[in-house]
């Protein structure tokens, strides 16, 4: 039995979870903190790995 992490199966949940993160900066600025939001400098990394960037809103 494979037991390693495939992050494929929630993949569209992650990508969600950022784009809500994004909200979250966007209304509370980049010095609020939640604990599943990413800093925001990693948030906009991560988005721009999934073509979300700025641009990809």
């Amino acid at each position: 039995m494979n037991r390693g992490y495939d992050d494929s199966k929630c993949a569209q949940q992650i990508t969600d979870l950022y784009l809500c993160c994004r909200q979250f900066y966007k209304i509370k600025g980049d010095e609020a903190r939640c604990a599943a939001c990413p800093r925001p400098d990693l948030l906009q990394r991560k988005l721009e790995e999934r073509g979300l960037g700025e641009c990809g809103k």
